[in-house]
């Protein structure tokens, strides 16, 4: 039986149409699925980060000397989760002062055999970077 020329839903000679039929309701289930399992995620992540950093500072060394980190969860938490926040929440404005959080606390947890690194910086110069 011959088919109408620009008819979807009947196979033709090319790759076959693609047709949805999901509805609002799907669709609010995954989302419903999804917050939850952020939900359940999100206090799993300063550990995760924790982790990974102390994995890489014992497994680098200079010299035969290792690194070491020194970070702990909450401290983890507040850069990655809360400053963030708080950037959001002032629209922008006060991200250079969690960047500058965030890398002084990477550096300050950070040792070379029992010798801990220490930064202090200005919050002008994350500033200035973020004006370029």
């Amino acid at each position: 039986m011959p088919t109408e020329p620009g008819r979807a839903d009947e196979p033709g000679p090319g790759p076959a149409p693609i047709r949805f039929t999901g509805t609002a309701r799907d669709y609010f289930g995954i989302w419903l699925n999804n917050l939850a399992l952020t939900a359940a995620l999100v206090p799993a992540w300063p550990w995760v980060v924790n982790r990974a950093l102390g994995f890489r500072a014992r497994m680098t060394s200079w010299r035969n000397v290792r690194l070491d980190w020194r970070g702990r969860y909450w401290g983890v938490a507040r850069v990655t989760l809360l400053w963030p926040l708080v950037s959001i929440a002032t629209l922008g404005v006060l991200f250079p002062f969690a960047a500058r959080a965030g890398r002084q606390y990477l550096i300050d947890n950070h040792a070379l055999g029992g010798e801990r690194f220490a930064a202090r910086s200005r919050v002008g110069p994350y500033y200035g970077a973020l004006a370029k």
